[in-house]
């Protein structure tokens, strides 16, 4: 193996532990807050998704989520069943099934978005503006990359 191989593969070694670290310690208060409102970690990503977009189609959510448009659905449906959203007909194409947060799923994906960006603040209080920017770039990069990816 070359020098240079063997130093991307430690630096992918390296980099997967930091981002095992910094999920870990990102999830541990969202999920207080998603079993308290009797929702599973990925229920509680899906509202967090939603609230950024309020409303969207199946197939966007499928596309969003990296699942199959069933897989979705039924994630719906349960959300549905706990209050946690709705399902709405678009005015403008009677074929399409829009999903909304209901009031009770805003109230509890603002608490966990409220919750994020106080970790976040935490997270970035040390670092320059000039890394803050540089890390940033990177991340919109790298989430590209991989929403390009099949």
């Amino acid at each position: 193996m070359s020098n240079q191989s063997e130093e991307i593969e430690k630096y992918i070694h390296e980099l997967n532990s930091v981002v095992l670290h910094l999920t870990v310690r990102f999830r541990h208060a969202v999920p207080e807050l998603a079993m308290e409102a009797g929702l599973s970690p990925p229920q509680a990503m899906f509202l967090l998704l939603l609230h950024e977009t309020d409303t969207a189609t199946m197939g966007d959510l499928s596309k969003t989520l990296g699942t199959t448009q069933g897989v979705a659905t039924r994630m719906v449906d349960r959300l549905v069943e706990k209050g946690m959203v709705e399902r709405k007909g678009d005015a403008s194409d009677r074929r399409v099934v829009l999903v909304a947060l209901s009031r009770k799923g805003k109230t509890l994906a603002r608490k966990m978005t409220d919750l994020h960006l106080e970790n976040l603040q935490r997270f970035i209080a040390g670092v320059s503006r000039k890394d803050r920017e540089a890390l940033l770039v990177l991340l919109k990069r790298f989430n590209e990359q991989l929403s390009d990816d099949p």
